[in-house]
């Protein structure tokens, strides 16, 4: 059996986000969050789940850390609440807030852990929300604020930087689904607003981090790129669909990362980007030090029934495909391809794994540790990562998603995707299989080939 080599300065590391695991939602002094009150709102979340206490991180923080010392980990992504910073309004900042991301920097940084610090991930102060969130063309310019307070306070001891985790998930959930706060459905203008707006609020939060950071800063940003294909590759109307589908989910934040100009929309959804909004964004081009991708599954794309109401063609799943908890296809191939079109498209702009996951659900009587779908999940997607740099990829590193089982926006607690096993009566964790297969390779460096 043939052992894959990974180079030694490779950054494997495990990845969470605050609202996700901290809990303790008022600690602190900290503000209301839009997806906190979105929890409390009727039928938002599965089994009427709320994030009050999630994995309690916020005071368990230092055991949380050992066990990312006890897996070996190079390096910890974890994000910071924005509500905690600046709970009331864009003039105020909570020193006990920043002081709890302090304490976390360093401790992780005296187990020589390297902090991969993310700005935004999903969750808006309450305060943001009232004020029409990323709807509002100001929002921008109070994220770069609250960037440079964060930087001010921690740019000392930080050089990863994320700004942004996946602005199409965030306005897919809040404009188009409506899973995710505000909760509104089809309404596509307000997704590609709120996008664009998002990529201006990238573009500024560069510009604060480089201005403020003591140290050389790393800056990216995190997006989900979904692997789209057609269900019938021979259907011309289900490869167009693809295409139209890619632009809005794919191509709308990719492409202006290099160009600083969104790419005209397809004719087929033109009639709903909004006329009056500027694609030019200043700044954005080449702002990036490298590109974050998170990467969970492919799509199977048929043309719309109907004509073209929303964004995208039909989702769909073939009858063999391999099915996840989150109702998810597990394409390991994906991966490559994606990071062989961001070859051609992004040059040689290093790429770093941000996400990626294996969730499941747990059934009365199984055994929580044994895991062995999630260690094949891992196994072949490393395998695909580590052939696309055989072929001249510049990967930085891995972070696998996530550390422990955790609060997962509208589904609550009923997906997991943890390497530790969290009992969220006890607040017990405890390593799956998976985690000790991972801490096996992080200590080699070594992956069987699957």
């Amino acid at each position: 059996m043939v052992s894959l080599v990974f180079p030694r300065d490779f950054l494997w590391g495990v990845a969470t986000s605050a609202f996700q695991i901290e809990g303790a939602l008022d600690a602190g002094g900290a503000g209301e969050s839009d997806w906190r009150r979105w929890t409390h709102r009727s039928n938002t979340i599965a089994n009427r789940d709320t994030a009050e206490r999630a994995c309690d991180h916020y005071h368990r923080w230092r055991q949380d850390v050992g066990l990312l010392k006890w897996l070996g980990v190079r390096l910890y992504r974890f994000s910071i609440a924005w509500e905690r910073i600046q709970p009331t309004d864009g003039h105020s900042c909570s020193s006990k807030g920043l002081d709890f991301y302090k304490r976390l920097v360093d401790e992780l940084l005296s187990a020589n852990i390297i902090p991969m610090v993310t700005l935004h991930h999903f969750v808006n102060p309450a305060w943001i929300a009232e004020l029409g969130a990323w709807l509002n063309p100001d929002t921008p310019k109070y994220f770069a604020d609250f960037c440079s307070i964060v930087v001010k306070e921690l740019g000392d001891r930080v050089r990863y930087w994320i700004t942004i985790n996946e602005p199409t998930a965030v306005c897919g959930g809040g404009y188009i689904t409506g899973k995710f706060p505000p909760g509104e459905k089809n309404q596509t203008q307000h997704y590609f607003i709120a996008i664009i707006n998002m990529l201006r609020g990238h573009s500024l939060a560069v510009r604060a981090i480089r201005a403020t950071a003591p140290l050389l800063p790393r800056i990216g940003l995190a997006r989900a790129h979904i692997y789209f294909e057609p269900f019938d590759p021979g259907e011309s109307t289900d490869r167009r669909a693809t295409q139209v589908t890619d632009y809005s989910f794919n191509r709308i934040v990719l492409e202006p990362l290099l160009t600083g100009e969104v790419p005209e929309p397809p004719v087929e959804i033109r009639h709903h980007f909004p006329a009056k909004v500027s694609r030019q964004i200043t700044g954005l081009a080449k702002s990036l030090d490298y590109i974050g991708l998170n990467y969970y599954c492919r799509v199977r794309v048929r043309a719309p029934e109907t004509g073209w109401e929303t964004i995208g063609g039909k989702w769909v799943h073939t009858e063999d495909a391999q099915i996840t908890a989150m109702n998810w296809e597990v394409y390991p191939p994906g991966i490559f391809n994606i990071l062989m079109y961001y070859k051609g498209l992004l040059g040689d702009l290093p790429v770093f794994i941000t996400e990626n996951g294996y969730p499941t659900e747990m059934r009365p009587g199984e055994d929580t540790t044994e895991d062995d779908d999630r260690i094949n999940y891992i196994a072949t997607h490393l395998a695909q990562i580590h052939k696309a740099m055989m072929a001249g990829i510049d990967v930085l590193g891995y972070c696998y998603w996530s550390l422990m089982d955790n609060f997962e926006w509208a589904e609550g607690y009923r997906p997991r995707f943890g390497l530790f096993f969290v009992d969220f009566a006890t607040q017990k964790r405890i390593p799956r299989k998976s985690a000790h297969f991972y801490r096996n390779l992080l200590k080699t460096g070594l992956l069987l080939e699957p």
